[in-house]
């Protein structure tokens, strides 16, 4: 049975709801204030994991694009310990995992459904387990940190 295309007034009601709601995300200044916050904290962890990443990849298969690296908990945990990371699997977890459990989202959700929908419950989600999300992010941050200085004395 061929599905039911959406009549055309519909997609637009539905269209402008999430407009709309979007909208009043943007101009609440406390959830933009906390939005970029969590954000600016969640990009720098990607960005160190996925240089991390990078270089598993370039020893796991002979060409890759770096388009192609995914944040999964399989190879994340492998990438590290491979390079002598010594991170808990509790911390990349909290911050890289899967869970899309309201409650229990990794950062990286909480990132995706904040980036591609705005999501307010989201951001409530962020203010609400804004402890237990940045304490994860900053030990991994501080790990970073403490790695890279102790190569760069040691040369």
């Amino acid at each position: 049975m061929a599905k039911r295309k959406p009549k055309s007034q519909y997609v637009k009601q539905v269209t402008y709801k999430k407009y709309m709601m979007a909208q009043s995300v943007l101009s609440n200044s406390q959830y933009m204030s906390i939005k970029d916050e969590f954000l600016s904290k969640f990009f720098l962890c990607e960005i160190a994991c996925k240089s991390v990443l990078e270089y598993y990849k370039k020893i796991q298969e002979n060409q890759f694009d770096e388009k192609d690296i995914k944040l999964t908990m399989k190879s994340i945990p492998a990438a590290f310990n491979k390079f002598g990371y010594e991170i808990d699997n509790h911390i990349l977890g909290s911050i890289f995992g899967g869970s899309k459990k309201r409650g229990q989202k990794s950062a990286k959700k909480l990132r995706d459904c904040i980036v591609h929908s705005l999501s307010e419950e989201d951001i409530k989600e962020v203010i609400e387990r804004k402890d237990s999300l940045y304490s994860s992010m900053n030990a991994f941050l501080l790990f970073i940190e403490r790695a890279g200085n102790n190569t760069t004395t040691s040369q």
